[in-house]
Formats: structure tokens, sequence, C-alpha cells
């Protein structure tokens, strides 16, 4: 069995795929901690239980969280974990001096990407930024990152002295017909304005066919923001996850 953790900025997604299994395979179980979650070797050998684990890979955004995994793993399952680092962009056309300055999660969504939808594809990662990563003709070419909804939200109820935090749902209508829907509409129709707008600006500058190019929703915020959002026409959630899994199963470099 292959566990494959994403350590983000907001939460650390962790899943496992059994052995032998194909590109289009959920991670199965699924597990999520907060950010700010301790890990040790304890509280990971409670939550792998019996399950033979033979091999880690791991991207990560956060270098203090990477070693505290990296240490995990080594007490509970006696194996060194695969770090995703510059050299696996190799998969996706980038250099490694290009690669080196890419977080690993973006490699893995676009090596997921082409892999499961095609050489033309946009993934929108909706984590604690919010990602454009652009794969036309099967090589990863770049993207834009933006604050993600939460900082936004975070950003607006910081500033704004009468304002007060509010559930991030959908309002039933785009005008707010209070302050707590107002500000959701604004929040969430705003957000997903913004990634249409990257989406369609991004299309028409590498002159990307609509039909063509498969957007991606994937990360935390994604089941929430894909409806919303018109650019989009599918949704992912676990693609980072799925991406670690595909460059465990590449050949040794």
């Amino acid at each position: 069995m292959l566990l494959t953790i994403d350590i983000g900025n907001s939460r650390t997604v962790a899943g496992v795929f059994a052995a032998g299994t194909g590109p289009k395979a959920e991670p199965d179980p699924l597990w999520a901690w907060p950010a700010d979650a301790s890990v040790d070797a304890e509280k990971l050998q409670q939550t792998l239980a019996d399950r033979p684990i033979r091999r880690v890979y791991i991207a990560s955004v956060v270098p203090v969280a990477t070693r505290l995994w990296q240490a995990a793993v080594r007490d509970v399952l006696n194996t060194t974990p695969v770090v995703i680092g510059a050299e696996h962009g190799e998969l996706v056309g980038l250099t490694p001096q290009v690669a080196a300055t890419v977080g690993a999660d973006r490699i893995a969504n676009a090596v997921a990407a082409r892999t499961l939808y095609g050489r033309n594809c946009i993934v929108v990662d909706f984590g604690t930024a919010t990602n454009l990563d652009i794969v036309r003709q099967g090589q990863f070419v770049g993207g834009a990152i933006s604050p993600g909804l939460e900082i936004s939200a975070a950003a607006l109820f910081a500033t704004a002295a009468r304002l007060q935090p509010v559930q991030l749902a959908v309002p039933e209508s785009v005008v707010g017909h209070d302050t707590t829907t107002a500000i959701q509409a604004g929040l969430l129709y705003g957000e997903a304005g913004k990634v249409d707008a990257l989406v369609r600006a991004t299309m028409q500058e590498l002159n990307m066919n609509a039909l063509m190019t498969t957007v991606i929703a994937t990360g935390g915020l994604s089941p929430l923001m894909e409806p919303l959002c018109r650019q989009v026409n599918c949704l992912d959630p676990n693609l980072t996850l799925k991406g670690l899994h595909h460059l465990a199963q590449a050949p040794s470099r």
C-alpha cells in the first residue's frame, strides 16, 4: 500500500492507495487534519492501524511540517518517505531550475491532470491560496496564485470594524438582503468571478480551445466553489493525492 500526504498551509490531507491500483483510483481511506495539529509517531500509528504501508510520498509547502511528518513516518513505518522535489517536475516538462520554484502540490496537480484529463488542462486549486496550474500540450507552462477564499474573508473581517465573521456558504441570491448574505455573496461569487476571469484570460493568451480544455477544481474548498464557477467543468477534490500516486508509479530516475 501507498500512503500519500499533502501538507498545506491550512490543512494536511492523507490517503492510502492499494497496491496495483490504476491512475483513476481514489484514496481509501482519507484523513484530514488542521494545519496546526501536532504530528507524532503515536498519532500516526493509531491512524494507520494495521494497514501494510510499504511506501510514502509527500507533497508539502510547509518545511517545518515536512520534517515532522518525515520523522513520524520513519518511526512508525521504518521507511524513508519520498518528498516531491524539483526532479519530479521533469514529468511535466519543467527544468530543475524552474521546478525548484514551484510548489510540490502544483507539480503533483499537473502530473495528475495530464494523466487523468489529457494534454490540455487548467487546475484550479481552492486552498489557502487559489492557484491556477496550466498544462498545455502535456507540459506545465505556469499559472497564477491569488489569495484564497478564507484569506480574503479573514482580511475583510480583520480590517472592517463592523463586519463580523460569517459562515462560508452560498447565499440564495447574488444580491445580499442583509449583511451576512451580502458578505457571503461578495466572497463566494467574487471568488468565482475571479477564477472565471483568470481561466478565460489564460485560454485566450495561450490559444487554448475551450472545448478541448478540461478545467478541474480541486482542493479543500472545491466542492463549495465548483458549482459557482462557469469555466470549471470537472470536480476532483483529491487530485493532489492522485498526482502523488502517479509519481509513485513512475519509473525511477
